[in-house]
Parts: C-alpha cells; sequence; structure tokens
C-alpha cells in the first residue's frame, strides 16, 4: 500500500493523495484519499465482503 507519487515538468514531485494498494504486477487498486482512516475502511470492507483476492 502507498501513495501515488506524480512528476510534471512544473512541478518535480507531488503527492496527488491517493492511496494505492499494490497486488501482482500489473494490478493496482486505488482504495481512497490519504487519510489515517482509509486503511482501516479497506480492512472492514475486505472482512465484510470476505474478499481476500488481493492477499
Amino acid at each position: 500500500m502507498g501513495s501515488l507519487v506524480v512528476s510534471t515538468p512544473v512541478l518535480a514531485r507531488y503527492k496527488i493523495g491517493d492511496l494505492v494498494r499494490a497486488y501482482r504486477p500489473p494490478y493496482f487498486r486505488c482504495i481512497g484519499r490519504a487519510r489515517w482512516h482509509t486503511p482501516l475502511v479497506h480492512t472492514w470492507r475486505m472482512v465484510k465482503t470476505l474478499d481476500f483476492g488481493g492477499l
């Protein structure tokens, strides 16, 4: 799990505020905005739906 960093000719590096969970290459899933509770909400949704395919 990590955050996206974008580089442009004007701005060298900046975070856009999205959290991404990486699975086997080339699969990624955007799980939400970069807030302290986002990993908790994402984990709760995985448990609630029993969707552990990415683990």
